[in-house]
């Protein structure tokens, strides 16, 4: 019990972020299934990603950080929060693109595609949680 006291955080950070890179991954294979591979990489991930931004602040705020700030620390912690998340979207897309447009359209069978853009959009989840954690703890949410 002590342990799960210390790790609480932690615990809760990626117990949210799993839903969250569910949430994101449920989007892309929806987009993916109803305008194609190439609009799931782009424009796709791009909206799936900003409405997981939505959903993490407001369990990183609630949930995991539980943050009690108000009025002008508020608006700066969501501005951060905000920011720092389109910068981990930049990356997200980045790898997206290059990882399933260029590398997928190029090298990897047309009947592999699909699952290869899905462990593409896995391998670029990994990596941003790990990015949105270092920066919500050191940054957004800082005590």
């Amino acid at each position: 019990m002590n342990r799960i006291k210390r790790y609480r955080e932690i615990i809760a950070y990626l117990f949210f972020g799993g839903l969250t890179v569910l949430l994101n991954c449920a989007l892309y294979a929806l987009f993916n299934h109803l305008w194609g591979y190439e609009f799931a990489n782009g424009i796709g991930n791009a909206l799936a990603n900003f409405i997981c931004i939505l959903f993490a602040y407001v369990t990183n705020r609630t949930a995991v950080f539980c943050s009690k700030s108000s009025g002008a620390s508020a608006i700066r912690e969501i501005v951060c929060f905000i920011v720092g998340r389109l910068g981990t979207l930049v990356l997200d897309t980045g790898i997206m693109i290059f990882a399933g447009n260029y590398i997928g359209a190029h090298y990897i069978p047309n009947e592999y595609q699909e699952l290869w853009g899905m462990a593409m959009k896995l391998l670029a989840n990994i990596v941003v949680v790990v990015l949105n954690y270092i920066l919500s703890k050191l940054v957004v949410f800082k005590k």
